[in-house]
């Protein structure tokens, strides 16, 4: 075994053991003794040294040098961001006391967060910054759908007991909580991919073929996790955290899995975030927030029309399903355009249509799948009776049978008035002036965040991690998406800022 590399943090060793053992190569971890001395918490660090195979070293030092350079860059980037975002801070300046940078959430008599608390705060993200990078980057590597993620539960498992915290399995997830004292405010973070291909060409892209973390939620759980790691051995005075790491977001109804075990018992509040592209109200860099409805309920369904098939060439001996299923599509468009409140927002949606094997025979069954996306109950209602409706006249006109499998999703997501507007000025206070923006449009895309707020008072927001000139422009879901990693210390700011005017908030009653 060949002795490759000596990391001075164990959560960088297991990034590395994570990333060449999915090359393939066998990884040998060992205790190196004392390697690095860490100025934040006055503590030496045990280090780690890293062995493989003889005949692997080559490959092995080509991975680790190109992590080293990329994590490097990332971090040079990520602190050349996070340094201006104390610039409105005038005279507070930035926190140079560990102490500091931990205090208690002092507020302003207007309510808005002191700037000392925020100057501390940024300090917290440009600290967090390389982690966030380098666990998004393992993350990004290892993408799990649904809600059992074995191996990416075990990478944050063992980076939190790494750093000193006690995480418990909770719904298919991770909770880790710090501080003794005080208000319990969470941060969540979604932890599941995508069962797609991914074709972004990155030196950390997924090894596991059809998987990919194409909306973020590695950025999510990294940053959460580099967090984590910042409060481990220096948790906050007069408020606690708890970090929650969920599964199954995608569809997966990980949430409700997460509150039936208990992850928001004694909460006061709960804040989180998404990144990507999600508004076209906000720009690189730029946080978004609403009140009140902001995400869409997400219902799917699948209409399906039954007939007697046959030969192509003999229509007439057959009861063919095809063409009542066309004008069922069509229907569906009049059924938006016609029926609903046009003020209302709502879409209705057919992505995908099925009927048939072969050019020369006429099916017995055609159906389509769709997706409705609602505010309002009495829309989701309208929709559902029209489509009902429409179906079942199409297959009487036909002689055909028709059913409709309505199947209800994620329910809207409803931010809590006060607690955005708390959120939001301390968030617009740690970016700057126009850091943030105050949406109108709301996004009809899904949420299970919107569980946790039926719950708790909290707030959920946007933060576009686009990058035009380094050509980071892909939507949510693509096979091309990713993040600026320069980025990610807004997210932890984001999050950290909007956590603490919750505990403040908590704390004044």
């Amino acid at each position: 075994m060949k002795q490759i590399y000596a990391c001075p943090y164990q959560e960088e060793a297991l990034v590395l053991k994570s990333l060449l053992e999915s090359a393939g190569i066998t990884v040998e971890l060992l205790s190196g003794g004392k390697l690095d001395f860490n100025p934040l918490f006055d503590v030496e660090i045990n280090g780690c040294l890293l062995r493989v195979p003889d005949e692997f070293e080559a490959d092995a030092l080509v991975l680790v040098a190109d992590y080293r350079r990329t994590r490097t860059d990332a971090a040079a980037k990520a602190a050349t961001l996070a340094k201006p975002l104390t610039k409105p801070l005038g005279n507070a300046g930035r926190a140079t006391n560990a102490a500091d940078q931990f205090a208690a959430p002092a507020a302003d008599a207007d309510g808005t967060l002191a700037a000392a608390t925020i100057a501390g705060l940024c300090r917290v993200a440009e600290l967090a910054a390389r982690q966030a990078v380098a666990h998004r980057r393992a993350l990004h590597a290892i993408p799990e759908a649904g809600l059992d993620l074995p191996d990416t539960v075990a990478y944050i498992r063992a980076a939190l007991q790494a750093a000193g915290l006690q995480p418990r399995d909770c719904g298919h997830g991770l909770i880790a909580d710090v501080g003794a004292k005080g208000p319990l405010i969470a941060i969540r973070a979604d932890m599941d991919g995508l069962p797609m291909a991914e074709a972004t060409g990155l030196a950390f892209a997924s090894r596991r073929p059809g998987f990919m973390h194409a909306c973020g939620h590695d950025a999510h759980s990294g940053a959460l996790l580099a967090v984590a790691e910042q409060f481990a051995s220096r948790p906050p005075e007069g408020y606690r955290l708890r970090f929650i790491f969920q599964a199954g977001e995608e569809g997966f109804f990980g949430a409700r899995h997460m509150i039936d075990n208990g992850c928001l018992d004694g909460l006061s509040a709960i804040v989180g975030a998404h990144v990507g592209d999600l508004s076209e109200e906000l720009g690189p860099g730029q946080a978004g927030f609403m009140a009140g409805p902001m995400m869409a309920a997400s219902d799917r369904f699948e209409a399906s029309f039954t007939g007697s098939g046959g030969h192509g060439s003999a229509p007439h001996q057959t009861v063919d399903p095809i063409p009542a299923l066309a004008q069922f599509v069509m229907a569906a468009q009049v059924i938006r355009s016609r029926q609903p409140d046009q003020r209302h927002p709502l879409v209705l949606s057919i992505c995908q249509v099925a009927g048939g094997s072969a050019f020369n025979i006429i099916p017995d069954r055609a159906s389509c799948l769709g997706t409705a996306r609602t505010f309002a109950a009495a829309d989701q209602a309208l929709l559902r009776h029209s489509l009902e409706k429409a179906g079942h006249g199409l297959a009487a006109a036909y002689g055909l049978t028709f059913q409709l499998n309505w199947m209800d999703g994620y329910p809207a997501l409803v931010n809590d008035a006060a607690a955005t507007g708390q959120v939001r000025a301390a968030v617009e206070a740690a970016f700057g002036p126009g850091g943030t923006r105050l949406m109108t449009a709301p996004s009809m895309g899904g949420e299970d965040f919107a569980y946790y707020l039926q719950q708790v008072p909290g707030c959920f927001w946007f933060l576009n991690t686009q990058n035009p000139a380094a050509g980071i422009v892909h939507p949510n879901h693509h096979s091309h998406f990713t993040v600026d990693e320069a980025l990610l210390p807004r997210l932890m700011l984001g999050n950290l800022a909007g956590a603490a005017a919750l505990a403040a908030a908590a704390i004044r009653g």
